[in-house]
């Protein structure tokens, strides 16, 4: 699996998206999930001390994909491993 890394040393990113705590100089934990359009489906921003789930992201990103797929509202609850076309979900492909 590739997924993109990258570092923000500058704090130019955080500043950007609205997460830098300019006051103590350090960003908030936040996740953007951000389609292959580049529009943004969903954004959370935790204090630091809030844990973070992985099981949670990909929750929402099997949820986006879903709603893509099938035009419509995403059903309550987990996300059925194969979509309504019978298919795997493809979660981290950029193409």
């Amino acid at each position: 699996m590739k997924i993109p890394l990258l570092s923000d040393k500058s704090h130019q990113i955080a500043r950007d998206y609205g997460v830098l705590n300019e006051k103590q100089g350090y960003a908030y934990r936040a996740l953007f999930v951000i389609d292959r359009q580049q529009i943004i489906r969903h954004v959370t921003i935790n204090d630091q001390d809030l844990p973070r789930s992985v099981d949670e992201v990909l929750r929402v990103i099997q949820a986006c994909c879903f709603v893509d797929k099938n035009g419509s509202l995403c059903p309550y609850g987990p996300v059925p491993a194969n979509n309504a076309f019978g298919e795997e979900p493809d979660y981290f492909s950029t193409t």
